[in-house]
């Protein structure tokens, strides 16, 4: 948790299904961005600042992987797990603004996203308990950056080829969880079949080849004008301060509450196709994430989107708070943890009350 409070930290403090998947587009720049009003400093710096640190958190996981894979030991293969989930908790915090804005990230194109879709088909990639020699690795297909963009998504949504989580499973390989064992997976210990295929040598080009994907990929979050069509979506809910707390509750519904409604429904972590329940299936950092989230909505955008805040947005704050803490006790690798997950969900049904009831005084004042 020290770690996901410091790339949050970074965020706040830095001012400044047939088709391919094509790379992220540049949203047009507005002809009237003189004509919007006036928009708060803060909602620009934080969302410079959080944009920015997705670029840099990508960039130095690109830059941990090329040195994983030029020298595969324990130490490197550390150094770039830590960076994915830095990298992956900067964009999930990014990506919670945009759902805040009522607005799509620009890599999304038809329901098929180059950054962050999941969950993945497990073994599609490489091989799975079970099914040995399976996957891209173990096929003779190009592993290059075209190939791999035109494959993504391409005949399945849980055929991925791009983004964090097809990083994920490399990285966290379900079928050698001990750390020196996927060190020797890509170290060329692995021994060649009759049919010649080197898979060490493979999976290092697969994971430097979607690694550097996904850094050109999100850099597009950090282009002016996509940051400034953010900060526009955002600065409209300056104008109607309860309108934003509705869409900051209706936010956290869509995410924290979807994810705590599934975990009680399939406690054993698979939905009935069998597929992962989890975000993150084989990190399995969900729930932190989801909680250093949730105290950044309560301690900065809160206070950001209603300034003038009275006692029922105060508690909504305090209560915020309080599901924080509980998400962070919510541990997804033990057995059903079912009364952290009541728990929870008591309190976020309790935000949605106190959220009625502020729309509720608005409403009366208003008449």
């Amino acid at each position: 948790m020290a770690r996901i409070a410091t790339v949050l930290l970074l965020a706040m403090l830095t001012t400044a299904c047939s088709e391919p998947t094509q790379p992220p587009e540049v949203a047009p720049e507005s002809s009237s961005t003189s004509q919007e009003p006036q928009i708060p400093d803060a909602i620009r710096q934080q969302v410079n600042a959080s944009s920015e640190a997705v670029c840099s958190t990508t960039s130095a996981l690109s830059d941990a992987v090329t040195g994983f894979v030029a020298s595969p030991d324990q130490t490197t293969l550390a150094s770039a797990r830590t960076a994915w989930k830095d990298a992956h908790l900067a964009y999930r915090a990014l990506h919670t603004l945009y759902l805040l804005a009522d607005l799509q990230p620009p890599q999304i194109k038809s329901d098929r996203d180059s950054v962050d879709a999941h969950p993945m088909l497990p073994g599609y990639l490489d091989q799975v308990p079970g099914y040995p020699r399976s996957g891209l690795v173990y096929s003779e297909v190009p592993l290059t950056p075209e190939f791999l963009r035109k494959e993504h998504q391409s005949t399945d949504f849980f055929y991925l080829t791009l983004g964090f989580h097809p990083i994920e499973s490399l990285l966290w390989p379900p079928a050698t969880p001990k750390p020196e064992k996927v060190v020797a997976t890509f170290a060329g210990s692995e021994k060649q079949a009759a049919d010649h295929i080197d898979a060490p040598e493979r999976r290092q080009n697969l994971l430097r080849v979607i690694t550097l994907a996904l850094k050109k990929d999100a850099a597009a979050l950090c282009q002016a004008p996509n940051q400034a069509h953010l900060i526009q979506g955002l600065a409209k809910l300056t104008a109607h301060p309860n309108k934003a707390i509705t869409r900051l509750e209706r936010q956290l519904a869509d995410t924290v509450g979807t994810t705590l409604d599934a975990w009680t429904k399939h406690p054993e972590g698979e939905d009935r196709n069998g597929m992962p329940l989890a975000h993150s299936p084989q990190v399995l950092t969900d729930f932190d994430e989801l909680a250093a989230i949730t105290s950044a909505m309560g301690q900065d955008w809160l206070p950001m989107l209603n300034p003038d805040s009275g006692e029922t947005t105060k508690t909504i704050g305090t209560k915020l708070a309080t599901l924080a803490d509980q998400l962070k006790k919510i541990d997804i690798k033990e057995a059903p943890a079912t009364e952290n997950i009541a728990a929870a969900k008591q309190t976020l049904a309790d935000i949605s009350d106190e959220v009625t009831t502020l729309a509720l005084s608005a409403n009366s004042t208003d008449e």
